[in-house]
């Protein structure tokens, strides 16, 4: 972690990573964003599927609504166990989630200007495409996993942590449902709430992933 300086952690809700800010000593006073994620606390597969997609999603072709990623450090030198391997994932930094300004408006009462909801659709869309032409569906679609410049102007795709890459654009298999039960399609919902996930089969997570954009935009 000799690269790194001014590391300081973010107030999150639950997760099982942990968010810092901090600078990147060959990248000059840029702030960029680390998402730490160990093994203790997740299965080091999972976290390299992560890693995997968003570098597979860092592309010249890639919307402006897929944040940049700058890469990862892999640090194994302060843990207890040799067996514990803490991942950072560092990305562009940005202040606010869309939970955040929804808030602000529910306590301002008033609506987000229809003018700007339709630019954060179409930019979300944009994102949603380029996801899904690259055969990943997020699953984990809500406002605190959309983050927002300073000015509220842009918009941002986050966290991979629960995606996966999918062979089919028209269904594809799944051991279990992830996500927030909030945002799911009813057809997860209905199989969440029952406890019924044994009988999850051939599933199109992709149109999962659009009905929680609708309840998203809905909001």
């Amino acid at each position: 972690m000799d690269e790194v300086e001014s590391l300081k952690e973010m107030k999150t809700a639950k997760s099982k990573s942990r968010i810092y800010w901090g600078r990147i000593k060959k990248l000059g006073p840029q702030k960029f964003i680390f998402k730490n994620i160990s093994t203790k606390d997740s299965d080091e597969e999972r976290i390299l599927l992560e890693i995997r997609i968003w570098e597979k999603l860092e592309t010249s072709e890639k919307p402006k609504a897929i944040p940049r990623f700058v890469g990862f450090i892999k640090d194994e030198t302060k843990k207890a166990k040799l067996t514990d391997i803490d991942y950072y994932l560092i990305f562009e930094k940005f202040p606010y989630n869309l939970r955040n300004l929804i808030d602000l408006l529910k306590e301002k009462d008033e609506n987000l200007p229809l003018d700007k909801l339709l630019y954060f659709a179409r930019t979300l869309i944009e994102a949603m495409t380029f996801l899904q032409t690259n055969k990943i569906s997020h699953r984990d679609f809500k406002p605190e996993n959309l983050l927002l410049d300073s000015n509220f102007e842009n918009i941002y795709v986050i966290d991979f942590s629960e995606s996966k890459e999918v062979k089919s654009y028209t269904s594809t298999t799944m051991n279990s449902i992830v996500g927030t039960s909030k945002y799911l399609s009813p057809e997860l919902k209905e199989i969440h709430d029952n406890g019924d996930e044994g009988t999850l089969s051939k599933f199109n997570f992709f149109k999962s992933d659009v009905f929680s954009f609708g309840l998203v935009c809905w909001n």
